[in-house]
């Protein structure tokens, strides 16, 4: 199980410049730790020489996820900030 806890400024109600963004952020004080559970399995055969045979399946399982969301700050102009996206997120793949 992963943890990721939302860094002191994606929690403050103030307005900082993110320079990878380009962009304004503002904190959200309702953030809560995202609880990541999450398993991978892969199997690979190698018939011959320059041969490769490959499954793969994932699992992901969210609690308290977080994701980024575009807030219309007034004036044509836009903020980004932090919001939470639910109780619960599950995401599973296979190739």
């Amino acid at each position: 199980m992963s943890t990721n806890r939302p860094e002191f400024r994606e929690v403050s109600p103030s307005v900082y410049y993110d320079f990878d963004l380009f962009s304004d952020v503002k904190g959200n004080a309702d953030l809560k730790a995202a609880y990541i559970q999450n398993a991978d399995l892969r199997w690979e055969w190698y018939p011959a020489a320059g041969e490769g045979i490959s499954v793969a399946v994932f699992y992901k399982h969210f609690r308290n996820p977080i994701e980024t969301a575009i807030l219309d700050a007034g004036s044509g102009s836009y903020t980004r900030s932090r919001m939470p996206t639910g109780p619960i997120c599950t995401v599973w793949s296979w190739t």
